[in-house]
This record gives structure tokens, sequence and C-alpha cells, in this order.
């Protein structure tokens, strides 16, 4: 659904209150730069699996070009389930976020913190039905997806990044929930400087998952992430953190940690082609359910 008068049709007739919200986040490895092969044509129909195996109500992709955007574009699930935030590319230079939505948005911004990392910011009314005070933002959450500086020397880049948005977006609504590559790990000092400094702020995995380390990020196991990696250790870069408000995160899970072998019959070994373990990416994705309160907490 890409042109105004479907919008506006998906949005007449999505007056329903709902009262769970399926969402994802997910960074999809771009190979602009790289020096090694990151088989993008054999990855990308992975992710298209992954996202209609999954059937989520938003989408944020990470790391997007228009080789990607091209294949969303054309791909008869997509076309038929969601409207997207970009349909020429113009948001991705040379790469950028993509916004994939089956819920009408309200308003959508693209803050550009450099010519290489951006966050595209979406607004939604708090149940999915608009209200008769358009204007008020208490009744509408915020949605940033994030794609912060990486590197273990720029926590301050990052600090001043997310006060960025918390200022300009965040703090200007009622609720918001974050999503995206956050570029840093539980042991960094990003840990407590960004989140340990935002009262009632909810880390969504942490939450759910008490004991478990939700590393979407793991060189000792992801081929790509091995060819990415100077320290080869897991990290949990990706994440889904914010003030909810009224939706409650009540399930969460990552996606993209099941790999295929193929046989590179272009990169030769004594025995022959070398044997890839192909994930859809670098990083695993995130899928979390929120179920709506009409009372908020």
């Amino acid at each position: 659904q890409f042109s105004i008068t479907q919008y506006l049709e998906a949005k007449s007739k999505h007056t329903k209150q709902s009262e769970h919200l399926k969402i994802i986040s997910y960074n999809i490895l771009f190979d602009r730069y790289s020096n090694e092969r990151e088989y993008s044509e054999r990855r990308y129909p992975l992710v298209l699996s992954i996202l209609e195996k999954e059937d989520a109500d938003i989408v944020g992709l990470l790391e997007c070009t228009k080789t990607i955007l091209n294949l969303l574009l054309d791909n008869d699930y997509v076309r038929k389930h969601y409207m997207i935030s970009d349909i020429n590319g113009v948001s991705l230079k040379p790469y950028g976020i993509l916004l994939l939505s089956k819920i009408p948005v309200k308003s959508l911004h693209l803050h550009r913190f450099s010519s290489y990392k951006h966050c595209l910011v979406a607004s939604y009314f708090q149940n999915g039905k608009p209200s008769k005070e358009t204007n008020n933002k208490s009744n509408t959450f915020c949605l940033p997806i994030v794609h912060l500086t990486s590197g273990i020397n720029n926590a301050s880049t990052r600090k001043i990044q997310f006060r960025q948005l918390m200022t300009n977006y965040c703090n200007h609504y009622k609720g918001f929930m974050m999503m995206g590559d956050f570029n840093f790990g539980e042991q960094q000092e990003d840990q407590e400087e960004i989140l340990g400094k935002i009262p009632d702020i909810v880390d969504f995995w942490p939450v759910l998952h008490q004991n478990e380390p939700g590393f979407t990020f793991d060189p000792p196991n992801n081929y790509f992430a091995s060819l990415k990696s100077k320290f080869k250790l897991p990290q949990r870069l990706d994440r889904m953190v914010g003030i909810p408000h009224q939706w409650k995160p009540v399930s969460m899970k990552i996606i993209g940690k099941n790999s295929i072998s193929f046989v590179d019959t272009t990169r030769c070994t004594y025995k022959g082609g070398l044997t890839i373990e192909l994930f859809p990416s670098d990083h695993y994705g995130l899928f979390a359910e929120l179920q709506f309160s009409l009372h908020g907490d």
C-alpha cells in the first residue's frame, strides 16, 4: 500500500481498537563497503521469509539499501499488508532505515545524526485508533527506530544522540518505545550513562528474560558477525526500550538465529568450494508483543 489514496483507505478501515501490538527491529546488514562477501542475494530472501512468518504490525529495518527496498516493493506479502516509509530510496543514501507498518502512521520524521547514522521517528495513536483530539500527544506514542554510532570509544557521541531523541521527540509524548541498534553492550558505560539516567524507562529484554543474555551480535556463532567483530565477543547491541505508558511488553524473542549451509564454489579450498553457514544478517532481530491497557501504568 504505497499511494496516499490507499493510505487514507487503510486509515479509515482501521477503527477497531488494537489490544495487541507486534513489533520487529532488525539490522539486516548492508554490504556496501566490505571486502568480504555477504551474499546479499541469498540473505535478503531469508529476511523476507522471517518477516512473513512473524507477521508483525510494525517493522523497523536497519542498514537498508535500494537493493532490499526494491525486493520489499516487489514482494507480494509486503505489498498486501504494509505501508512503507520510502518508495524511491531518497532516505537510503548511502543506506538507512525503513519502516513497514500495517497501522496508519500519524507522523514520520527522519533525524540525521550524521551522513551515515540516522533515526526514523514515527508516531501512532495509542491503540491504533484515531482520536477526536488529533493534536493531543497524550493520545499518541512515539516510536523512534535508531541506529546509534558504533565503537567502544564513542560513548559520548551515543549519549548526545540519545539526548537529541529524548529532547526533540520522546519527551513530547506521554509514552514512547525506541528500538534498533544501540551499538553498546551490557558492560559499556552507555548502559548507565544513557538508560540509567531516564526515570521509569523499561529495557524490554531483561524484564521479560531475566536470566538470558539476549545477544543479538554473536561472533562465536554467526559467520557474518565474526567477520565484523574485532574482539569476537557476543553482545546485546539491539534493544527495545521505552516508557510504553498504555502498552505493556508481554513477550519477546530473538529472530534470525537459524542458518543454512551452502558451498561457495568461487572460494576454493583444498577440499573444493568453501562451505558457508549463511545467516540472514550479522545481527539477530528482535520480536516483541505488547498488550494495550486503557489505564496505563
